[in-house]
């Protein structure tokens, strides 16, 4: 569901375990940053704390192996390039959509909850059936964490009119 293969999460369980150096099954925000620079991704220390907290979902300050791969999969750079390509979203569209995820990021963790979503689809006038809504959020929340990040949301806005039309927001 994360996106990556057998072969990618046997890897990426090696480098977990690595880190995870009292074998307790978890790593501390510390390790993870190790681990990221391991692999080559360089989030910012912002983006880091933001996705390591929505992703700790027990709050326990620790991130299992599985909260491990959804935290990888949101630190693909690559990941807004993709869904720009697979919507057919131009950079202009995406601008706009980062503009209105920012002003709903009221504590700047880089998630929309489900709540600051409706809200969100309310003032701009979507208002999809609660049915429809808790259907698409879900779909679009690639992780389980309840929240989403900028490509679930524009993924989810792009998604919401039952008839298959995009979301149009000016």
């Amino acid at each position: 569901q994360l996106g990556y293969n057998e072969e990618s999460i046997v890897t990426l369980r090696k480098v977990f375990d690595q880190y995870d150096a009292d074998g307790s099954g978890h790593i501390s925000i510390t390790e993870m940053r190790n681990v990221c620079t391991e692999l080559g991704y360089s989030p910012s220390p912002k983006q880091l704390l933001a996705e390591f907290r929505a992703l700790d979902l027990d709050d326990s300050g620790n991130l299992s192996f599985l909260e491990f791969l959804g935290l990888l999969s949101k630190l693909d750079s690559g990941r807004e390039a993709r869904l720009m390509e697979t919507l057919n979203v131009g950079q202009e569209d995406m601008d706009r959509w980062k503009g209105i995820f920012e002003q709903y990021d009221e504590q700047r963790r880089g998630m929309l909850t489900s709540r600051q979503i409706r809200a969100l689809m309310n003032s701009y006038g979507l208002k999809p059936s609660l049915k429809q809504f808790v259907f698409q959020f879900a779909k679009h929340d690639s992780d389980g964490s309840g929240s989403l990040d900028f490509v679930e949301f524009v993924s989810l806005m792009m998604s919401i009119d039952g008839a298959g039309e995009q979301a149009t927001i000016e």
